[in-house]
């Protein structure tokens, strides 16, 4: 290598060119060259923005500032940059400022509005977002961000009403639909949530995120063929083929940043900090990092043979192309494990369960624990269990391992405490793993039903209305709730008296009354349905929630209850009253259907934009944007 090479490559770190790409078969970069260092430091941080590290973005921003103090765009991206990476406060001053310069732009309120939402301060984020609404109409990103307010206050119907304008404007606006669908599931509306996935996945149909929550629902709903279908193209838009390496340009030089590993994988003797001299006899330097991506692509299998230097010496590698996973797809790899694993296909579901592994060794354990458990491998089952840490999941199939392996005491208690744990009833994904268990608790299952028969034919009413309680806990679905609820009705109309509510039923009645002052109604309903985990047997606790799911809105819901409540007491004084109630909620619910299918029309009639078509908008917003 001639000498001027030599000097080149002894580098400072601070004019290094951060545009670091995967070189893939289908995609590449591109570099800036001769910029000025103010315009070469805003471009560093843009990409580490880019790439969610926050904290360095903001250094190469602030560095920005230093060589022009009045450069707007660095400013508002230094602001999002400190509310991304927990300094809040940091981020609301500027935008603040901003705002004092300049206060008829609608992007310093939206910056604001995000800043707020971050730092929990969630009625100043509504106000600045309608302020911006007032200097922009129909401004998807404002509506998006009091959706995220209104939800962080569990104001859900205020909520999901932002979130479809949000969509209604900009109907490709992905984190929108993924939170509107979210809140469906939480309000247990699976069949508005597959909708609302469908038709983002419709609109963006590479949205990784989109897919993976979508397949989760179908694996909780046991569609499995249906999960595996989704599951496996969120995996095939994190697989691609190419040489493995992640480069960098720094003064002209193509240098290798990291490498990303694969089974099949011929890179593994190239190191981080490898200069690519030439690529098949060509030398690069002073190459454009599109045109080296593309000498660096080609068909898998095929190689390519680079010329590396590394510090004093020089030497040839020939490299094949192969198939490369993202670490990202962990994730829908242990899912579409734990999917083979229900279709029968045990191989398939053990090599993508070691591929989940290998890629990050988070994921994989509780997919590799069913698999040991199925096969009776009960101590490297629990092994593994315990590597997961505490995760819900893990203590599902910690339960099954102990039913399988005849401890149905232990079984019963682990299942027993998980029920206690709200967030086991919010994730959807974990339906399935429950009604495994429960198949196998079945024994215990038929054993309280058998007690709260003998109970009732004893005339001991109490005791049978204690194992119907008991028994609710073990329910699997809606049809087996009713049917339980039916019993214990029957066995209600035979009591002269109903039992006490417990102390413990009592505290959440009274939290709820709380916030129920307060107008905090989401939260009064999460506490009066843990009253209703102690007390079933209470009409009035059925009669609170209705009246509160349906003052947010929550229709469904609020029928459901309503409609227990008139069951359990068919002689209430106010009975004529709730079903009247029941049927406005019901003629709001048509009324909201045609609505909503009325403006999905509208939605379909719009141009398609691609979440990539969304980010360059919103870049160029902010680039527009005049400096004060």
């Amino acid at each position: 290598m001639n000498q001027q090479k030599m000097e080149k490559k002894q580098m400072n770190k601070s004019n290094i060119l951060t545009l670091i790409l995967v070189i893939l078969f289908t995609g590449c970069a591109s570099t800036q060259r001769s910029v000025s260092p103010q315009q070469q430091a805003f471009n560093n941080g843009t990409l580490l923005y880019s790439q969610e590290k926050y904290k360095e973005a903001a250094a190469e921003f602030k560095t920005a500032l230093q060589l022009n103090a009045n450069n707007y765009n660095a400013k508002a991206w230094l602001a999002f940059s400190y509310c991304r990476s927990g300094q809040n406060g940091e981020g609301i001053d500027i935008f603040n400022k901003l705002i004092y310069n300049n206060p008829t732009h609608y992007n310093n309120f939206n910056g604001l509005a995000y800043c707020y939402n971050e730092n929990q301060q969630y009625d100043e984020s509504i106000s600045a977002s309608k302020r911006a609404l007032e200097l922009k109409p129909n401004y998807s990103n404002a509506y998006f961000n009091m959706g995220v307010s209104y939800e962080k206050k569990h104001e859900y119907s205020k909520a999901i009403e932002m979130y479809q304008k949000a969509i209604s404007i900009t109907p490709n606006y992905s984190d929108a639909s993924l939170s509107l669908a979210k809140l469906f599931l939480h309000n247990k509306n699976i069949d508005e949530a597959i909708n609302v996935l469908q038709r983002a996945s419709k609109f963006n149909p590479k949205n990784v995120k989109i897919l993976e929550l979508l397949a989760n629902i179908y694996y909780g709903s046991s569609n499995f063929a249906k999960a595996k279908e989704t599951i496996s193209k969120a995996i095939e838009f994190q697989t691609h083929i190419g040489v493995g390496i992640r480069i960098k340009s720094i003064n002209g030089f193509t240098v290798v940043d990291s490498l990303i590993p694969s089974d099949s994988s011929s890179n593994k003797e190239i190191i981080k900090g490898d200069i690519i001299l030439e690529i098949d006899g060509n030398d690069i330097e002073g190459m454009h990092l599109k045109v080296v991506a593309n000498k660096l692509s080609g068909p898998e299998g095929t190689s390519v043979k680079l010329t590396i230097q590394r510090k004093d010496k020089e030497f040839e590698k020939v490299i094949s192309r192969a198939k490369f996973v993202e670490a990202k797809a962990a994730s829908k790899l242990e899912l579409r494990s734990l999917i083979e694993r229900k279709l029968g296909s045990k191989d398939a579901a053990l090599r993508d369960a070691q591929k989940a592994n290998e890629l990050d060794d988070s994921f994989g354990l509780i997919s590799l624990a069913a698999i040991n458990i199925d096969d009776k491998n009960y101590e490297q089952a629990s092994s593994l269990l315990l590597k997961a840490n505490n995760n819900i999941q893990a203590s599902i199939f910690e339960a099954i391992m102990y039913a399988k392996n005849g401890n149905m005491q232990k079984a019963k208690e682990k299942y027993l405490n998980l029920t206690q744990d709200y967030a086991l009833f919010e994730n959807i994904a974990l339906t399935t793993d429950i009604a495994e268990l429960l198949s196998h608790l079945k024994p215990v299952i038929d054993e309280l039903e058998q007690s709260a028969k003998n109970y009732n034919e004893q005339g001991k009413y109490n005791q049978s209305i204690e194992v119907y309680t008991q028994m609710l806990s073990f329910a699997q679905n809606k049809a087996e709730v009713e049917k339980i609820n039916e019993n214990m009705i029957n066995t209600i109309h035979k009591m002269n008296e109903l039992p006490a509510i417990g102390d413990k039923a009592n505290k959440h009645i009274v939290r709820a009354e709380m916030f129920i002052k307060s107008g905090n109604y989401p939260i009064a309903i999460e506490e009066f349905n843990k009253a209703l985990k102690l007390a079933p047997f209470s009409a009035l606790l059925y009669f609170n929630i209705a009246i509160l799911e349906g003052k947010i809105a929550n229709y469904p819901l609020a029928i459901d209850s309503m409609n227990m409540y008139i069951k359990m007491a068919p002689q209430a004084p106010n009975v004529t009253s709730a079903k009247n109630q029941v049927t406005k909620w019901e003629v709001i619910m048509e009324q909201n259907k045609e609505q909503r299918i009325s403006q999905e029309k509208k939605i379909d009639a719009k141009p398609l934009d691609t979440d990539e078509d969304i980010r360059k908008k919103s870049l160029r917003r902010i680039r527009k944007i005049p400096s004060k």
